[in-house]
């Protein structure tokens, strides 16, 4: 935990902690959210498929899909 690490170990923590490091698949998320909750379900169904299958690695598309 944070708390109990002294901060110039902090960075070393965060590179090592078990969480996404491409921001790709991150962003990806955070987009595809967003427009689940603005847009009516079938259409935002439909846009995240083909974009997530066109913009990110097939393994990335699936697990965001």
């Amino acid at each position: 935990m944070f708390s109990t690490q002294p901060v110039p170990m902090w960075a070393e923590m965060l590179d090592n902690a078990d969480i996404p490091h491409d921001y790709y698949i991150t962003y990806s998320a955070f987009v595809f959210t967003w427009l689940s909750l603005i847009v009516p379900f079938p259409l935002a169904k439909a846009s995240i498929d083909k974009l997530a299958h066109a913009l990110l690695p097939q393994s990335d598309a699936d697990f965001i899909i």
